[in-house]
């Protein structure tokens, strides 16, 4: 993956600092992205201290891939089961987040809010378990 790889630390970085200088004014901006689905590596957990230190402390940082590594403020799986958010909202078990994330055989960190960045994904006759989630999400 690209987060790896040391030649493309400075375009991961370039990108972080474009995205806080252009959009750190908006209102509806609440938290910062790291991208999307471009693995785990140092290039992402530089952009990460970059943002939390210097380009804007004020916001939360949010990688879905990072899971329990410490570079993400927010837990946001792609796809869990309804059992896995479950598991993922009883703060007695989010000790041990989602077992398929990177890191999660490391101590545990700081309990920290979960979104489902993405959980359903139709084509054709396929959601047919969408109201489990918002019972889920009701509670």
């Amino acid at each position: 993956f690209l987060a790896k790889r040391a030649q493309w630390a400075g375009a991961f970085m370039a990108r972080a600092a474009r995205m806080a200088a252009r959009d750190r004014n908006h209102a509806c901006i609440v938290a910062w992205s790291l991208g999307n689905e471009s693995g785990c590596g140092p290039n992402l957990r530089s952009c990460y201290l970059a943002l939390k230190h210097q380009l804007d402390p004020s916001r939360p940082v949010q990688y879905e891939q990072c899971g329990a590594q410490g570079y993400t403020d927010v837990i946001c799986p792609m796809y869990p089961s309804v059992n896995e958010t479950r598991r993922l909202c009883d703060p007695g078990l989010q000790v041990r987040p989602w077992r398929n994330y990177p890191g999660a055989d490391r101590p545990s960190p700081p309990l920290r809010p979960v979104i489902l960045c993405e959980y359903s994904h139709a084509m054709g006759n396929s959601s047919g378990n969408l109201h489990k989630y918002w019972e889920l999400f009701r509670r």
